[in-house]
């Protein structure tokens, strides 16, 4: 069992060492503008179901150098998926989105649920976790003292409600950890790959057409069904489309 663990750990630290280097001899390309040799090494890396945001944010960047706005904006997105409060991504992705030729209006959401998002994609998941962990181990703390501590009633009274109010922490934290985990596991976003795509009004290619959509354009999948997706624009308008014209973030 040590010699598997050992072996597992060997081939983790291998992998992370190339990785490293990889991204290096990529960052010397990109440094010197040879933009498609610092592309070709980012995507073999993340075709190798490598992800990081430092991976998305050079990988956005590569391809915004190159023109491939689909591609950068799908990059950036994923970064933000990690890393929901990168500064640095949120910047590069709204230069990226404006030279998307559609300039779609967002349909905003009731005001309670903007503020849950907002404040949920402060932090990624794992943050969220260790949070709502700490929040636990104190509160048990508090209870432990006001379990066993007899002689002082205000010392009993203020680990009470502490660890009364810490356990609500505990629940709200883990309850915007498993949501965030959600966002990066259950993923119904995508982004418009083909330069110009025909939304049509039902799964046929010889159905109505209802709108057009272009490269970069932000969309939700709402429904698969064979090789065509129904997909819901931010403005709410909806239609179908062949599933290879996006990319899912």
């Amino acid at each position: 069992m040590k010699k598997i663990l050992f072996t597992i750990i060997c081939l983790q630290m291998s992998l992370l060492t190339f990785a490293i280097d990889k991204m290096s001899e990529a960052t010397q390309f990109y440094s010197v503008g040879e933009y498609d040799k610092a592309l070709e090494i980012y995507n073999s890396l993340i075709d190798e179901d490598l992800s990081s945001v430092a991976l998305f944010y050079n990988a956005g960047n590569t391809n915004f150098k190159l023109g491939n706005i689909g591609k950068s904006i799908l990059c950036y997105e994923r970064a933000l998926v990690l890393d929901p409060n990168n500064e640095d991504v949120k910047y590069n992705l709204e230069l990226a989105q404006s030279k998307v030729t559609d300039n779609i209006e967002v349909i905003k959401p009731f005001i309670f649920t903007r503020i849950y998002n907002s404040i949920i994609e402060t932090k990624s998941s794992n943050s969220w976790a260790v949070l709502s962990l700490v929040c636990l181990v104190v509160a048990l703390a508090c209870f432990f003292v006001y379990f066993f501590v007899r002689e002082y009633n205000w010392l009993r009274k203020t680990t009470f409600f502490s660890s009364l109010v810490v356990f609500l922490c505990f629940i709200l934290f883990t309850i915007f950890a498993v949501s965030q985990k959600n966002k990066v596991e259950n993923r119904n976003n995508a982004i418009v790959m083909d330069a110009t795509v025909s939304v049509k009004g039902s799964p046929d290619s010889s159905a109505i057409d209802l709108f057009v959509i272009h490269e970069g354009t932000k969309v939700e999948i709402v429904e698969t069904l064979g090789n065509w997706i129904q997909i819901k624009l931010q403005d709410g308008n909806k239609g179908w489309l062949i599933s290879k014209s996006v990319e899912v973030i």
